[in-house]
This record gives structure tokens, C-alpha cells and sequence, in this order.
């Protein structure tokens, strides 16, 4: 199942804060989160920023990696991320249907994410 564009928007906060993200237009009526803040650019007085890859973005799983997993890592230890990435890893090879493996670790960061507010 694909997230929704506010189901997204709270997850890149919660690993960016909303500081650290520059919103967009509207996409059906839902917010949109477009880009990543990378760095202040003094002469420029602005922010230099990323777009945001799609869930069905080949990057998105680079993103989750890059950026949520170390969260993840930094709230809950290590012993926590190594059990969530054997369950994500034991879904996505053990499932009899096709499973997108960014999704699958979207949904199991989020799942947690969402259980410890």
C-alpha cells in the first residue's frame, strides 16, 4: 500500500523536523513535501535544498537507509534496528506475493513510529 502525501510529510519530519523541510504545492488537495534542506547558503541568504524522492522512487529506499535508519538508531539502539531490518528483511524474501522492499521499510519504521507517540 502506498502512504499518503500526509502520511509522508509526518514521516520525513519526524527524521528531519519540520525545519528541515521546505513544503510544496498542493497534490489532490494534500500537502507536499518537494525538498530536503541541505545547507544554509550565506551569499544566497536561502536554503540549498533536495527534492524528495516518491515511494516509488528507486531512491526512496536509498533515502530510508540514508536517513531514517539512522534515527531510527539513534531512538530506540541498536539491538532495536537489528531486529526490525531481520523482520523487514525475512517479509520481503519470505513473502509469496511481490513485496516492494522500500515500502515494506517504510511501513516498518513508520509502524513504530507511530506506536511510540
Amino acid at each position: 500500500m502506498k502512504p499518503t502525501q500526509e502520511q509522508i510529510k509526518a514521516f520525513w519530519e519526524w527524521v528531519f523536523g519540520k525545519d528541515g523541510l521546505e513544503y510544496g504545492h498542493l497534490v489532490d488537495g494534500e500537502p507536499c513535501v518537494l525538498y530536503r534542506r541541505t545547507r544554509w547558503i550565506e551569499a544566497d541568504e536561502e536554503w540549498d535544498i533536495e527534492p524528495m524522492p516518491e515511494p516509488d522512487d528507486p531512491l526512496f529506499i536509498y533515502w530510508l537507509f540514508k536517513y531514517a535508519v539512522p534515527v531510527y538508531k539513534f531512538h530506540y539502539g541498536g539491538e532495536a534496528l537489528y531486529k526490525l531490518l531481520v523482520d523487514w528483511a525475512c517479509k520481503v524474501s519470505l513473502s509469496r506475493e511481490e513485496v516492494n522492499p522500500a515500502l515494506a521499510l517504510f511501513w516498518a519504521l513508520n509502524s513504530v513510529k507511530e506506536t511510540s507517540k
